[in-house]
């Protein structure tokens, strides 16, 4: 039971590298199958990048600007790619969250991150700047 609880200072794709390496199966609630709770990632060379261009822009007031993929991914969407780049055969499995948490015995604390994804466009909008897609 205990290899479906969240270990220690994990982060969220830390914990689904364990389990695709693992061999699975990885256990997601059903909510997990939109888009609504997306899988975003920022590649630290899109944020290098990002600040790079912001420093050299003839912008008078930059703002703020978020560095960051703009694909959207679904979880499921996610970890099957992490299986296809571990050379891995991927177990995904879905439950109701009360049924999960019946599972573990308490909470399932399954690293599931934020309801909304970040707006990267006005970071595509810079010169000298493309952000590497996710599937490089």
């Amino acid at each position: 039971m205990n290899s479906f609880r969240r270990q220690g200072g994990e982060t969220r794709f830390e914990w689904f590298w364990r389990r695709v390496a693992y061999g699975g199966p990885i256990w997601l609630p059903d909510g997990a199958r939109e888009k609504a709770g997306p899988c975003q990632l920022s590649y630290s060379g899109d944020v290098a990048a990002v600040l790079a261009a912001v420093a050299t822009s003839d912008e008078p007031s930059p703002g703020v600007f978020n560095a960051g993929q703009p694909e959207l991914w679904t979880y499921e969407e996610y970890v099957r790619l992490m299986g296809g780049v571990a050379g891995r055969k991927v177990r995904i499995r879905y439950a109701p969250r009360s049924e999960l948490d019946a599972l573990v015995g308490g909470t399932y604390r399954i690293p599931l991150p934020y309801l909304v994804a970040f707006d990267v466009s006005r970071s595509i909008m810079l010169k000298n700047y493309t952000p590497a897609p996710m599937k490089t």
